[in-house]
């Protein structure tokens, strides 16, 4: 593991955090991770989303609707509503 970088499970969260929430920007994911005791800067989630390819909402609508297809959800959120909204226009 490299020194500044942060731990598999913190990335696993941010992923999981940028799926549940594809609005979200990067200031906003490290808020609400450190309402969960986890502190990540805005530019750390940047670098995960980066790595894992969810730079943008587009990219974080798509990979939850790869996500939600590949495990039979409907996307119930208002927030994925009204992202999947936009994606499709």
């Amino acid at each position: 593991m490299l020194k500044n970088r942060a731990s598999e499970e913190i990335e696993e969260v941010i992923a999981k955090l940028a799926l549940e929430q594809p609005a979200f920007g990067q200031l906003r994911v490290a808020n609400e991770l450190r309402k969960r005791g986890l502190v990540v800067s805005p530019a750390g989630v940047r670098c995960v989303w980066l790595r894992q390819d969810l730079e943008n909402m587009k990219k974080r609508l798509k990979a939850d609707l790869a996500n939600s297809a590949r495990i039979s959800l409907i996307a119930s959120q208002p927030s994925q509503i009204v992202g999947l909204a936009k994606f499709r226009e």
